[in-house]
């Protein structure tokens, strides 16, 4: 495991050139048969690498099976994805995130599946995960912040995806109060807060953001009941250049950046612009039923407020109830 991660590290470093077999096993102090092996299983796992003869070993540009150096080749992070867990298959990237957290899992740690069996949503709602098709990450943080400030960390999670898909394709995601990625009428992604706190101090012990992103989805591979309502990036864009690896850096690096201005919610304003719900006459479903409201603004603890048809104002917490467009 160890010689292969590194030959893909090696790789990984000179992507879209050719490194000799005899060049690597050098390097490594193994037999040039030892790296044929190691290379033979990479592409079993599906990593596009060509060999010839006098030519040696190519990783394609094209290449996008998730591995921990192709992540971190991308990251100018000091923390955040230092140390990655990576998995064939999770039923949860949350789940584990949390039992990794309670053992004393660092700061900027994170989790990484390329196929959820049971990817979960705010309010018991599940998330569609397919292989390789999508990011499914959590990131566990120990930030030293107030109970009260805990929604901002889906806002500042949502800012960093939207900022990353932007920043690399060009491609704008709007934001459905409180945690949903959209690009047009349809969302590609979601966040996914979940924290623990430490009762004696009032503080979190942590806090495990969960980012889940359709990638390369298309329509087709949803149901009938997803197809009308979600998409993918390269769906929406209409682009095919949109690669998994260098955009799950990307999110930790803008992730990063917030975080170290968090106080300072210098990310409020750009999650406040990107949200399509300001201004529109939304419905709120709780548990009494369903009320016609129009959404005026949000709050600085992200609440959103509204305003009810007998003319009174409401501040509605995103834990209580589900919020979406009204239709004529």
């Amino acid at each position: 495991m160890a010689l292969k991660q590194d030959i893909l590290r090696m790789l990984e470093e000179r992507r879209g050139e050719s490194v000799s077999g005899a060049q690597m096993a050098d390097t490594l102090d193994v037999t040039r048969s030892a790296v044929w092996k190691a290379v033979k299983a990479l592409q079993d796992e599906g990593h596009q690498i060509e060999a010839g003869t006098n030519r040696g070993y190519c990783l394609k540009t094209s290449s996008d099976v998730l591995s921990v150096p192709s992540i971190q080749k991308g990251l100018k992070t000091q923390r955040m994805g230092r140390s990655i867990f990576l998995y064939k298959t999770l039923d949860s990237t949350n789940i584990e995130a949390k039992r990794l957290a309670q053992e004393g899992a660092e700061h900027g740690t994170v989790v990484l599946a390329e196929e959820q069996t049971a990817g979960r949503g705010r309010m018991g709602h599940s998330f569609y995960s397919p292989k390789q098709a999508g990011i499914y990450m959590s990131v566990i943080l120990r930030p030293k912040l107030k109970p009260e400030e805990y929604l901002l960390f889906t806002c500042a999670a949502a800012v960093a995806a939207a900022r990353a898909v932007a920043s690399l394709y060009g491609i704008e995601c709007s934001i459905k109060w409180i945690n949903d990625l959209f690009v047009g009428k349809k969302k590609v992604g979601g966040i996914m807060t979940e924290a623990s706190m430490n009762f004696e101090d009032g503080r979190f012990d942590y806090v495990v953001i969960g980012i889940g992103l359709n990638v390369s989805t298309s329509g087709g591979q949803f149901g009938r009941e997803l197809r009308c309502t979600a998409t993918s990036l390269q769906a929406a864009s209409g682009r095919k250049d949109i690669f998994r690896t260098e955009l799950i850096a990307e999110i930790l690096n803008q992730l990063e950046m917030i975080e170290a201005a968090f106080e300072e919610k210098t990310f409020f304003a750009e999650y406040k612009r990107r949200l399509f719900l300001l201004g529109q006459r939304v419905d709120v479903q709780d548990d009494w039923g369903v009320e016609t409201v129009t959404a005026l603004d949000i709050d600085e603890h992200a609440r959103l407020i509204v305003q009810c048809p007998d003319g009174g104002i409401k501040k509605l917490q995103a834990s209580q109830v589900h919020v979406r467009l009204h239709q004529e």
